[in-house]
């Protein structure tokens, strides 16, 4: 059979999805009785389809990752106490899985045996093996190398998800400084089949094996005090990674060190990166897209199909996450003012009606101020889409667009 698993996008939107399709061979074949729960998720090209909805992702560490697991489990895992709606109950079960890529098939066999998991012979923990088919479902969405795949494969089932987690996003990494919480992310590698390496400093990679390092993520990442050994300092990391290395800092060193790991704090990453997008889209779509100047604040105009719209940073970055940390408004009428407009040290607001603020939520708290504008732009370029799946801003469209004279936010200082 033809399998097919649409995945959300990781944005405001309820209508986008990322899909993956492929081959699916249950051995033995699934009685009839039992297939006819799956016969539901049927479409119209003769696929069965998984939809997986977007509800929950808003605080998991891998938030598409944990709201597809019960969806895999329903098609790849027996039925039980836990697991109620699954497709078949045979605790004997082999499934073949397959789908053909640019460069040939990728191919892999899922088996349980008597309560007892394994991918290509491989033995697995239970909750390993949904994550690992839960991972594979999600990178088929995106890769076309059959190669890759396999490579991927092997890897997942080598290391463990948390190590994992730190190959694809960097290592999360906490220490104080002057009695100031500092948040990091570290490069990571890995260096052979049992080893991983940290960058703690400008080109100071230093060695631990994988078990230290899924340890050390249990502390840093999941909060888990089990693991509180790594509660260290750079430097005492560094004493206990690589005692050599240790004794060979010096002053100079050290303070290497902590302008290198200043320069990766999280919240900076995370901002630059969303900052650069945010260029890159104005580059991209420089009729659509404007940057200026509103107040001293950072903002950006949209051209919808419906609305001009605008989005406004915070007057500075702020302390806490929120699923809202910019406004967002619809330019709906001029307001009639009249005088010189090259006086005006905010056209927008002094010569049309900006009707809002509009409450469009982020699924995830977490996202930096760069990245809520971005997302909001790309949804508001289609605006009409938009509107049916952000009920919010129907009452904030104009009776017909009105576009707001550019010359304007030229005389405010368009970045």
């Amino acid at each position: 059979m033809k399998m097919k698993f649409k995945i959300p996008t990781p944005d405001d939107r309820q209508d986008q999805f990322y899909s993956t399709s492929f081959l699916v061979k249950y051995i033995p074949e699934i009685p009839d009785s039992l297939f006819q729960r799956f016969k539901r998720h049927k479409n119209q090209f003769g696929e069965y389809e998984y939809v997986v909805q977007p509800g929950g992702m808003s605080s998991a560490v891998e938030p598409t990752i944990d709201i597809l697991i019960p969806h895999v489990k329903r098609a790849f895992f027996p039925r039980n106490r836990m697991n109620k709606y699954s497709v078949f109950s045979d605790e004997n079960q082999s499934i073949l899985v397959s789908r053909k890529m640019q460069d040939g098939m990728f191919t892999f066999l899922l088996q349980h045996e008597e309560g007892k998991v394994s991918i290509n012979s491989k033995r697995l923990t239970k909750a390993n093996s949904e994550y690992i088919m839960a991972k594979l479902v999600n990178r088929m969405c995106f890769e076309k190398s059959a190669k890759t795949m396999i490579e991927y494969l092997d890897t997942l089932m080598v290391v463990s998800p948390r190590v994992l987690y730190a190959l694809e996003n960097r290592t999360p990494y906490s220490f104080f400084n002057e009695g100031r919480k500092i948040n990091v992310r570290l490069n990571t590698k890995r260096i052979s089949e049992k080893e991983c390496a940290l960058e703690i400093s400008d080109s100071l990679w230093l060695p631990i094996s994988n078990k230290d390092l899924d340890s050390f993520l249990r502390f840093h990442r999941d909060r888990n005090n089990r693991s509180k050994k790594w509660n260290l300092s750079p430097l005492n990391l560094i004493k206990v990674l690589d005692p050599t290395t240790f004794l060979e800092m010096s002053e100079s060193t050290i303070k290497v060190m902590h302008s290198f790991l200043d320069q990766n704090r999280t919240k900076k990453i995370v901002e630059e990166r969303a900052q650069k997008l945010l260029t890159e889209m104005g580059k991209k779509f420089p009729t659509k897209l404007t940057l200026f100047n509103y107040y001293d604040r950072k903002a950006l105009l949209v051209n919808g199909q419906l609305s001009d719209w605008v989005i406004i940073a915070p007057e500075r970055n702020p302390d806490r996450a929120s699923h809202q940390l910019v406004e967002v408004y619809s330019i709906k009428n001029e307001t009639g003012v009249e005088g010189e407009k090259e006086n005006s040290k905010s056209s927008v607001h002094q010569y049309y009606h900006m009707s809002g603020p509009i409450c469009i939520d982020n699924i995830h708290n977490n996202s930096s101020v760069g990245d809520q504008m971005v997302s909001r732009a790309l949804a508001l370029l289609n605006d009409k889409q938009a509107v049916e799946a952000i009920y919010t801003i129907r009452s904030h469209l104009p009776s017909s667009p009105l576009r707001v004279d550019k010359s304007l936010l030229s005389k405010e200082g368009i970045n």
